[in-house]
This record gives structure tokens, sequence and C-alpha cells, in this order.
């Protein structure tokens, strides 16, 4: 499986992101947007969404990862920062060949789940089947229940 991630930096009232890759879908995120997964075609983006998370990211927006069995269960991993000084971040995760599903987010059960207070330009890091998440004064480790 092949993933990178890119960040795109563009003036004030321009808009940033990143992206991220996972085989040939690529997921970009846009600053006070949703995230988009454009189509591939020989080799460049399309110009329209493939597919459309269901969830709005303000400033700073967020940064994905990507995890997956191979070249199978993809799934993009969100972390959203922008309630920042003010509040939790909220962890999501959408099945990566359609962002439009979205399987997890930590708000869901807030009281078991919660990651912390949100720091911005973070991104949730996944290694040995768990995803890691920094948060204030905090870091916070997902996993399978047993």
């Amino acid at each position: 499986m092949v993933c990178f991630v890119a960040f795109l930096l563009q003036t004030h009232a321009q808009v940033s992101g990143t992206t991220s890759r996972n085989n040939n879908s690529r997921d970009r995120q846009n600053l006070s947007e949703t995230i988009l997964t454009p189509d591939p075609i020989a080799g460049q983006l399309s110009s329209s969404a493939v597919s459309v998370s269901p969830t709005y990211f303000g400033f700073p927006g967020p940064a994905p990862s990507i995890s997956a069995n191979g070249t199978t269960d993809a799934i993009v991993w969100v972390l959203q920062p922008d309630k920042y000084g003010a509040g939790s971040a909220t962890l999501h995760a959408y099945d990566a060949t359609n962002i439009g599903t979205e399987l997890y987010k930590s708000s869901q059960n807030s009281k078991r789940d919660d990651p912390g207070g949100a720091v911005k330009f973070t991104v949730p890091t996944v290694a040995n089947g768990k995803v890691y998440v920094p948060a204030v004064q905090r870091f916070t480790v997902y996993g399978l229940r047993k």
C-alpha cells in the first residue's frame, strides 16, 4: 500500500489542506470544508469529488492518516481540532473507498472516548493496530476493545 501526506499552503483567502493516498485513491481536505475524494484519472486528480464526508471541518482543518490490511479494509482517520483552546478534539474514521460513510467518531461516546483538549495541526498516528492521538497534556490510544 502506498501512503503519503502532502501539505498545500496557500494564501489567507484561499483554501489550504492536506492529502493522503491509499492505493489509487487520494483524499483531500480543505480548511473549513468537508473531506473530498477526487477520482484519479491518468495519475492526476479530477476536478470533482467522488465522495464527500458528512463532517464540516473548521480552521485549522484536519490532517488524515490511512490504515489498511494490505489493500483491503482501508480506513481514513481524521482528527478534528477546530475546538482548540475551548474544547475537545474529535477523532473520525471513514471508509476509505467512500468517505461519505463515517465508521466511527469519538463523540459518539465522549465519556469513554474523548481524546482530550484539541491541539492545532495534530495528526492521528496509526501503528500496530492502534490509533494514537495527541491532545492537551494527554495522549490517547485507541484500539479494539476486548
